[in-house]
């Protein structure tokens, strides 16, 4: 089954991009390829960890790429965690966990591990050939939009 690492720097606190990072409410508005989401039956424990279910809409019209993925989400504000697990409709397999981690004055790190597996064949294709490109693509985005909320 493919996994892949990924990690990058931020100038922005660990706390700050699990913020982003657990805001799947409003990945449409700056995650590049979604185009809608969905947030369904949401809960928070006494701990402050959310659990959902998101329903994502994921296009690439370059790719012909139009799916709907429904994924269980995880995020603990005290672990600075955001886990992500599907398996239904075009995944077979999905697990995605980021992780944010502060390093003093230079901001932070957030790390990330995808495990998956698509039943789709041009889904397999954009995932294996364009993975680093699609990443680097979201870490920007997720920075940006750092910057437009925190300056």
């Amino acid at each position: 089954m493919p996994s892949h690492s990924f990690a990058r720097n931020s100038i922005y606190s660990a706390r700050q991009m699990f913020d982003l990072a657990a805001d799947v409410r409003n990945y449409d508005k700056f995650v590049p390829l979604c185009k809608g989401v969905e947030i369904l039956g949401e809960s928070t424990d006494a701990n402050g960890v959310r659990k959902f279910r998101a329903e994502l809409l994921i296009a690439a019209r370059r790719f012909r790429v139009r799916e709907k993925f429904l994924s269980e989400v995880t995020a603990d504000p005290m672990a600075l965690t955001v886990v992500s697990k599907s398996n239904t409709g075009p995944v077979r397999h999905l697990e995605n966990i980021w992780y944010f981690e502060d390093r003093g004055a230079s901001g932070s790190i957030a790390r990330m591990d995808l495990e998956f597996e698509m039943s789709g064949f041009a889904l397999k294709m954009l995932m294996a050939a364009s993975f680093d490109l699609v990443m680097n693509k979201v870490a920007s985005a997720m920075e940006q939009r750092a910057h437009e909320l925190y300056g």
